[in-house]
């Protein structure tokens, strides 16, 4: 879950930067959403959370948190890829 939610929050913050587009209101509100402080208190919170494992765990489990994250990361990456070669989902 933090991929995605640590990811949104920059990608948020980033467009917020630039302007919201005034022409794509439902664009706009979900720029808005994810530059949101709230919305990166979250993602905050996630990390911290997941820091936190992280520092309890021995070396296994962390490789194992590891992987995991990548793996997110992962799909993160290839959700955003996806969209931008307007590719649709196979199932």
């Amino acid at each position: 879950m933090l991929p995605c939610q640590w990811d949104y929050a920059l990608i948020g913050r980033e467009l917020a930067a630039r302007g919201a587009p005034a022409n794509a209101p439902l664009y706009a509100e979900w720029i808005g959403m994810y530059a949101s402080e709230e919305f990166g208190k979250l993602a905050a919170w996630l990390r911290e959370i997941l820091d936190r494992a992280a520092a309890g765990a021995g070396p296994p489990e962390r490789e194992r948190m590891r992987a995991r994250f990548m793996a997110g990361m992962r799909y993160e990456y290839l959700f955003w890829d996806m969209s931008w070669k307007m590719e649709e989902w196979p199932v």
